[in-house]
């Protein structure tokens, strides 16, 4: 027989296994119920699922609804499944929900006016740094062909300048 002392540690214990037993399998049937969709059709599904995958959180700033647990993002899932149950197509969908919460609910924003430096931008930027080591490297060019021309003896004419300058700042 176990003393009274190891008989309350021993349901102490089971009690603890017990609650602890029942803490992560209702975690698991709440976790079921918020992240399960029931689709009649297959189809609806697939599309449901692409349309989750590029649309952004507005809660969770860099996640796609597919991502986000935010309760934001749930109400959002479960009213895209509405939305597809009930016919509409996705681009009804999305923008019913742009007109709601703005371009940012996008991963990709239309192309627009508005937007049109977010698909331009790239690309001056490119054509900028281009320009620029192109002129650089035709400055360096010019200087060296410049240069060429001298013996070892002679002075550069960068160096004359200079001392032309220096000399006249002394003078004055």
């Amino acid at each position: 027989m176990l003393n009274k002392k190891a008989r309350v540690f021993f349901y102490l214990l089971a009690s603890y296994y017990a609650v602890l037993g029942c803490s992560v399998f209702s975690v698991e049937i709440v976790y079921a119920k918020t992240s399960m969709t029931d689709f009649t059709d297959v189809a609806l599904e697939r599309r449901y699922v692409t349309l989750i995958q590029e649309l952004r959180c507005p809660k969770c700033q860099n996640q796609s609804l597919q991502d986000s647990n935010s309760t934001v993002s749930l109400d959002l899932k479960h009213q895209i499944q509405r939305l597809l149950e009930k016919g509409k197509s996705d681009e009804e969908i999305k923008s019913y929900l742009t007109e709601r919460y703005t371009e940012y609910i996008l991963y990709r924003p239309v192309l627009g006016y508005h937007t049109l430096l977010l698909w331009v931008g790239p690309l001056f930027f490119v054509l900028i740094a281009i320009s620029v080591l192109l002129f650089v490297q035709r400055l360096n060019g010019s200087f060296q062909m410049n240069n060429k021309n001298l013996s070892p003896a002679q002075p550069r004419p960068d160096q004359v300048r200079l001392r032309e300058a220096s000399e006249n700042f002394k003078k004055e």
